[in-house]
């Protein structure tokens, strides 16, 4: 929302281990990672190990964040989208990122993340050996959709039930997909 736009970091975000929020949705799919340091030490870890749960990061006690490392990526089309229920916070529901390179109208690679609807963001694995080699048609984005509302795990919370989370995950997907497709 407006207010943590304007005053919190990214870092703080991803420390604090928040399900419903949308950067590390994002993150995980860039592959990032970020450096904890302590007093002596410092340390790196992707940020898909680093998010364990609901408010639950690999974070010592004695680390903080000191930086996020987002490895290049060249001639990668994204999108991110996401369903709110309205609320003054923005928080999602279901947040979806895809990030491909595309080569000649084929999907080379792809990364495909949902955020919001389990503890923490999934990446869906076998959607992105469905997409590898070809062409984002509608079929094809429909299949993807399916595997992912299968392999996420929601959970029910104030935003809604598993059930709605995972039918905005089979929506949202090709959606998305349909956005780095067409770009």
């Amino acid at each position: 929302n407006i207010r943590i736009r304007n005053v919190a970091t990214i870092g703080g975000n991803l420390a604090h281990g928040d399900y419903q929020s949308d950067p590390p949705t994002v993150l995980v799919g860039l592959d990032a990672g970020v450096e904890l340091m302590r007093r002596n030490a410092k340390r790196q870890i992707k940020i898909a190990d680093f998010l364990r749960g609901s408010y639950e990061t690999a974070l010592e006690p004695d680390e903080l964040v000191a930086a996020i490392l987002i490895p290049p990526a060249a001639n990668l089309k994204g999108a991110y989208i996401k369903f709110t229920t309205g609320s003054s916070e923005e928080r999602p529901c279901a947040g979806i990122a895809v990030l491909a390179k595309m080569e000649n109208g084929a999907c080379r690679s792809l990364s495909l993340v949902v955020g919001a609807v389990s503890p923490r963001p999934v990446r869906i694995d076998k959607a992105e050996e469905l997409a590898r080699g070809q062409r984002l048609d509608v079929k094809l984005m429909e299949q993807i959709a399916t595997e992912a509302s299968r392999a996420v795990d929601p959970i029910d919370d104030l935003r809604g039930s598993a059930d709605y989370k995972r039918h905005l995950v089979r929506v949202l997907v090709p959606r998305a997909l349909s956005i780095v497709a067409q770009s």
